[in-house]
């Protein structure tokens, strides 16, 4: 909704280890583009906690553009989820898309699982939620730019 210069990023996960973040921006077919905007690693030494790392180059999103931020684990035991989604029957903790958090909107979360063949990583799902969860809690900080 603005445009933000990003200073650390990093999240909140459910196992200690290093973990591959990636901003890309998306395209108009809300498709990452070739160029990704980080493609950094972190060590996350707390699961209790957000950790957060500060990027070495500045990365700049610019307001009314979609950017995925994203990490990457072999294991979905890294995953935390917020929010209880279809398993709430009254709906009282659906987390409901879109979702504005100070100057932020989250126009939808997104995940995608890979498998492993011959050494190399293939995306075999990937997909959105329409409501109910955010899958990885993904986070970053940021200034605005004037």
């Amino acid at each position: 909704m603005v445009d933000i210069k990003i200073n650390s990023f990093g999240g909140r996960i459910a196992e200690q280890g290093k973990y591959k973040f990636e901003i890309f921006k998306m395209d108009e077919s809300w498709y990452p583009t070739t160029n990704n905007l980080l493609l950094d690693s972190i060590n996350i030494t707390n699961t209790s906690s957000f950790q957060y790392k500060i990027t070495d180059k500045e990365i700049l999103l610019l307001k009314n553009e979609r950017y995925l931020i994203r990490y990457f684990n072999e294991s979905h035991n890294s995953v935390y989820d917020a929010g209880l989604g279809w398993s709430q029957s009254d709906e009282i903790n659906d987390i409901i898309f879109p979702l504005i958090i100070d100057d932020i909107e989250i126009e939808i979360p997104y995940y995608a699982y890979y498998s492993k063949y011959n050494g190399k990583y293939y995306l075999c799902q990937e997909g959105t939620f329409d409501f109910g969860i955010l899958r990885g809690l993904v986070d970053f900080k940021y200034k605005l730019v004037k």
